[in-house]
């Protein structure tokens, strides 16, 4: 019976390995951040159209089971990168559809390369995957386009969608 269950639970991980490797391989993590909030949390490494760094981070929190946020921190090399944050940031897709960000972290605390955005308006209206192009101000006055691949929007409308009460 032993070696039966063995068996099993071996074919049973290779299936889920092979035939489903997109989400074998999410890097979506859960942080409880007290006994009342949760944190669920995707980072991506990104490269803008001129093959700068970026960490994309989509994350939400969960409070009273309830969604508190979703927000999506930018971060660029620092160094190399001063964001205009009083600027929105412009989300638009292959086909068109274009949404705003509002920038909540106006809080001049933190470093020029970072900057994070109300991401729940596009997540609720993102309704399929695809591709995405995102577009920040800065400093300069020039324009980061950053794209985020189909498996990152995937991987972030997982996000999204998924529901975890404590």
């Amino acid at each position: 019976m032993r070696k039966i269950t063995l068996i099993f639970t071996l074919i049973l991980s290779l299936y889920l390995i092979i035939f489903n490797s997109q989400n074998a391989l999410a890097s979506i993590h859960k942080y409880p951040e007290s006994s009342i909030q949760i944190m669920y949390r995707s980072q991506q490494s990104l490269r803008d159209i001129s093959d700068r760094a970026w960490q994309a981070v989509l994350y939400k929190r969960i409070k009273y089971g309830q969604l508190k946020n979703l927000n999506l921190r930018l971060v660029g090399f620092p160094g190399m990168i001063k964001l205009a944050n009083s600027q929105k940031l412009q989300i638009t897709t292959g086909t068109g559809k274009v949404w705003k960000a509002d920038n909540v972290l106006l809080d001049s605390s933190f470093p020029p390369n970072v900057a994070e955005y109300n991401f729940l308006e596009v997540m609720k209206n993102l309704d399929y995957d695809t591709p995405l192009r995102l577009h920040l101000s800065l400093q300069d006055s020039s324009i980061a386009e950053i794209v985020v691949p189909i498996f990152a929007v995937k991987e972030w409308r997982q996000l999204f969608e998924k529901i975890d009460f404590w």
